[in-house]
């Protein structure tokens, strides 16, 4: 009798293509991924200097270690004739099992003459980076400043940012400068976020109808709510009701005309407006209709929500966009040249001490994967193609915890892969339910994705990407 469960089976034997295992918290995955490698390794198609296998704590990467460690010993004991077992396991003590980081910062040493760094590079001290990161902002903010004082054009620059963000001196602008670069360095590419932005909105139309798109798609929203919702009423013979509802409908539907002819302060003045009544004229009679007085309320009570988000954060600023637009896009283009300046900086002093940031080996590492073209179009680079052709297997764990950057690393690298789709030798276990480093930016999205785009398990021979789900939790009773 296996000790495994179907599911269970399923993940270890699965081959063809990638595989997304969801594994809720006690379904085994940790045993479900090394007995894969396990039987992955038996093979000599998967030599273990070909595959990457990518934990998201170094104490999680001994663990994998050293489980192979000793499932193989006891393989080469049962077996003692198979030099293939006995090779791969001496192979395994400089396999590549390890986490992201280490991964990214293996790949800079190999590579490091692309990306004008020293072949001894150093790991910086979060704290050690902070400390350079502050330096390089407060001598931004002092280059602004002389040059404000040698040029009158510098001078009303300085004045629009000093108006726009700061107090009685210039350290909110300097901690915004931080804070924006910091975020800059958390995407793909982020570096050219902000350029590309205050490119964008140079044109006063084009943040302009940005903004008005989104509004727009919540409007839609919230007028699909209403004809279900005064159908029902409608059942009811509650006509007070329909009349409160279709008024509400065609407030918002003056809203959808108002944003046809791009009129943002008639808009903004619109969702300053109480646009809504009091429904309290459904049938009363307990019992009676009870189903559908609950769908209309939710109904309703969901527009209304939609509503008064979007009263809150777009009222005020389509009052006075026509005036702020232009004075908001040259403040833009003013702090993306400031935080690309810090940048330049940061780096310079960075290079002074010979030292790499974590942050930094994410994205040096993806600049080495992949480029990004003006059109936006991100694609593999020739380094990409190679090593995706050279490792047989990448498996991933905890993938729930990935962020943006390293999910994009991971598409690069796998085989066939690309900017829009997972390649066909990733194998990631993840349980969206156990994402715990959104405060380093996790982004469970990416996972979430991966199960939606993966199909439906048939059998151990994969034709297209597919999806496996753990459920059975082994570490509590049944009552439990």
């Amino acid at each position: 009798m296996s000790q495994w469960t179907p599911e269970q089976e399923a993940a270890i034997l699965a081959r063809g293509a990638s595989v997304v295992v969801s594994a809720a918290a006690g379904s085994g995955k940790t045993s479900v991924l090394v007995e894969r490698l396990i039987r992955l390794l038996e093979d000599p198609a998967y030599p273990a200097e070909k595959m990457v296998v990518v934990t998201f704590t170094n104490d999680a990467a001994g663990e994998v270690r050293a489980r192979l460690n000793r499932a193989l010993s006891k393989k080469i004991l049962a077996d003692p004739e198979n030099t293939w077992l006995r090779q791969q396991q001496i192979m395994l003590q400089s396999a590549s099992i390890s986490t992201i980081h280490s991964f990214c910062l293996r790949l800079l040493r190999e590579h490091f003459a692309q990306l004008d760094l020293s072949a001894n590079f150093r790991i910086m001290e979060q704290s050690e980076a902070d400390e350079l990161r502050a330096q390089a902002a407060a001598d931004v903010m002092e280059a602004l400043s002389v040059r404000a004082a040698a040029d009158a054009d510098a001078a009303h620059q300085q004045k629009l940012l000093f108006d726009a963000f700061c107090g009685q001196d210039d350290t909110p602008l300097e901690r915004l400068l931080i804070s924006l670069h910091g975020l800059t360095e958390n995407e793909p590419f982020g570096e050219t976020l902000l350029a590309e932005s205050a490119q964008k909105y140079a044109s006063p139309d084009g943040i302009r109808q940005e903004a008005l798109a989104m509004i727009g798609d919540t409007i839609t929203e919230i007028l699909s709510c209403y004809p279900p919702a005064i159908a029902l009423v409608e059942q009811m013979n509650s006509e007070k009701s329909a009349a409160l509802l279709r008024t509400e409908q065609q407030n918002i539907r003056a809203i959808a005309e108002a944003l046809a002819v791009e009129n943002c302060a008639a808009i903004g003045r619109m969702l300053q407006g109480s646009l809504f009544g009091t429904l309290n004229t459904l049938p009363r009679k307990k019992g009676e209709l009870e189903s559908e007085k609950t769908t209309v309320r939710a109904l309703r009570s969901y527009a209304k929500a939609l509503f008064e988000k979007l009263s809150k954060t777009w009222a005020i600023p389509l009052q006075f966009a026509d005036q702020d637009i232009s004075r908001h896009a040259e403040l833009l283009r003013m702090l993306s040249d400031l935080v690309r300046e810090l940048d330049e900086r940061y780096t310079e002093r960075k290079r002074e001490r010979n030292g790499v940031t974590f942050n930094d080996a994410m994205r040096l590492a993806l600049s080495l994967l992949a480029e990004r073209l003006p059109d936006g179009t991100i694609r593999r680079t020739p380094l990409a193609a190679q090593l995706s052709e050279q490792y047989v297997c990448i498996m991933i764990d905890e993938f729930q915890d990935a962020d943006n950057t390293q999910d994009l690393i991971f598409r690069m690298l796998s085989r066939g892969g690309s900017a829009e789709r997972y390649g066909s030798n990733l194998f990631v276990v993840g349980d969206s339910k156990q994402c715990i480093y959104r405060f380093r930016n996790a982004n469970p999205e990416n996972f979430y994705r991966a199960m939606r785009e993966g199909a439906r398990y048939i059998s151990p021979m994969l034709n297209e990407n597919t999806c496996i789900h753990l459920n059975k939790n082994f570490r509590s009773a049944a009552e439990v």
